[in-house]
């Protein structure tokens, strides 16, 4: 360890001269300070993927125990599939370098396609349009509104993906009204959700979401 009286600084390392004043530096036998403790690192993510995985075990434990009591019809096998698209998917967004909000609105898009897919290999019961799909837009919605609560400097980044999810959200409204989905009060759970995330953005971002709609839209 070396000092430089100059500066009044301590080097931990091989230099002779001070980086600082460029004084030759003495022998000091003193404590070291660390100028510079380290700080340790948390993975927040790490957390709350084993938190998503806890959730997603706990789902599907259930909806087995649910079919094998009632309908023995084997539909937790839909959920398993469901509950690890969405893990990886929410592991594919944490780690991609694309925008979290266009992952989001691709997988909901990917596995709104899949399930309704599914639904028609299964004879087609109605369950992706009707429970599948809002759930899926408004989870990624919320998801959208939480990374804009948490970081309002991203607003304008998300901003036209919560747009498009609420529309989606909307658009399941028309599904039932059409009758294409058996089910009314997941239709109109999406819908109000989409209305009450459209009010919020413009009560707390009223200008500013005005402003992302002229830019983006050009009108």
């Amino acid at each position: 360890m070396k000092f430089c009286s100059d500066c009044q600084v301590t080097i931990v390392n091989h230099l002779d001269c001070c980086p600082l004043c460029g004084r030759p530096l003495t022998e000091s036998q003193g404590p070291c300070v660390e100028t510079f403790p380290v700080v340790p690192y948390s993975k927040p993510a790490a957390r709350w993927m084993r938190r998503l995985w806890l959730t997603m075990l706990v789902a599907l434990a259930g909806s087995i125990l649910l079919d094998l009591s009632t309908s023995h019809s084997f539909w937790y096998v839909v959920a398993a599939v469901g509950c690890m698209a969405v893990g990886f998917g929410f592991l594919s967004s944490l780690k991609s370098k694309e925008n979290r909000g266009y992952t989001v609105l691709k997988h909901v898009v990917l596995l709104s396609v899949i399930s309704v897919a599914l639904d028609f290999w299964m004879s087609f019961s109605g369950w992706s349009v009707g429970y599948v799909i809002p759930f899926l837009v408004i989870a990624g919605s919320f998801f959208i509104t939480l990374i804009i609560v948490v970081r309002p400097k991203w607003f304008q980044d998300y901003f036209m993906y919560q747009v498009s999810l609420c529309v989606l959200c909307a658009l399941t409204l028309l599904l039932r009204l059409t009758g294409i989905s058996p089910v009314g009060w997941t239709a109109t759970a999406a819908f109000v959700y989409s209305l009450v995330t459209m009010l919020g953005l413009f009560l707390f971002f009223g200008r500013r979401s005005l402003h992302e709609i002229h830019k983006r839209l050009h009108i």
